[in-house]
């Protein structure tokens, strides 16, 4: 379970922090650049219901971020306004898995009511199962795979996650103009594991991203992960068996290996993440 103490403490962080602009650096790697890019002609969203718990609001948005591979991304997004919380022009932005329940709508206002401006949480990331019932690091491993076997660099499944965040910072900046007639400008954007890998680099693809707080594993620079790992445990680690299980660690010494690695670490893209981090890693964490 996440500790809401270290977390009010670190949202009251980053809305000091990101008030600091930087400047960033202007090229991307290709494929995730274009993926980022590219139009998205299936992108909508609506108000599916508001809801009034107490003196607080939840926005109930649903929204389709794209058309990835012949499969239409839907999201659950919730924007959560305590009585307290005044509309402004940054917002945090937490990306999930699953979707809204008891307990995460509870934790969204208790962030809300104590930085005083309205939180958005982001669900269904990435969207699973899929591809015979894969989730999480099984069905990572398994598009980066259909790239080797491909070489379509659409395949990887970490660009859909970023462009989720991507196209829900549209729906919030239209949906803060439409509801409040306030421009949201810049994002805070946080999640745990896969999501902080996501958080990393939706940071390297957005120039709205002002502060980042990835949170449990930070697996950056992965040529030097691996080694390291190895050498600290003796073996890999269990916990990326999907990876491992597949030939994809350590990686494969092909270009497509190379360059599918090189997309996917936010190594690479160190020059152009210069806003304000706070990384959150837990000393027991099985990784």
């Amino acid at each position: 379970m996440r500790s809401r103490a270290v977390w009010l403490a670190v949202v009251m962080l980053l809305g000091a922090v990101v008030r600091t602009d930087a400047s960033r650096a202007d090229e991307i790697p290709d494929g995730l650049r274009k993926y980022v890019d590219r139009p998205e002609s299936a992108y909508r969203w609506e108000v599916r219901e508001t809801l009034t718990l107490g003196t607080s609001v939840v926005y109930d948005l649903e929204l389709v971020s794209q058309d990835w591979q012949g499969i239409v991304w839907e999201h659950q997004l919730q924007v959560y306004q305590p009585a307290n919380a005044k509309p402004a022009t940054t917002m945090l932005l937490w990306n999930q898995g699953g979707r809204a329940s008891e307990g995460s709508i509870a934790f969204g206002l208790e962030l809300a009511q104590k930085i005083g401006t309205p939180v958005a949480f982001l669900y269904g990331i990435p969207k699973q199962p899929l591809f015979v019932g894969k989730r999480e690091d099984a069905l990572i491993a398994e598009t980066f795979v259909r790239y080797l076997e491909t070489k379509d660099e659409r395949w990887p499944l970490l660009f859909p996650m970023v462009k989720s965040l991507v196209k829900a910072m549209d729906a919030l900046q239209e949906f803060g103009e439409r509801e409040w007639k306030l421009p949201v400008k810049s994002f805070i954007v946080t999640g745990a594991s896969k999501r902080g890998w996501t958080t990393w680099l939706t940071a390297a693809s957005e120039s709205r991203v002002k502060a980042i707080a990835p949170m449990v594993i930070d697996t950056l620079n992965m040529k030097a992960q691996g080694p390291y790992q190895l050498k600290s445990f003796g073996h890999y680690s269990e916990q990326i068996r999907d990876y491992t299980e597949r030939g994809l660690v350590p990686t494969p010494e092909t270009a497509e290996a190379q360059r599918l690695w090189a997309m996917v670490d936010p190594w690479v893209y160190r020059e152009r993440l210069t806003m304000p981090k706070l990384m959150i890693n837990g000393v027991n964490d099985p990784y």
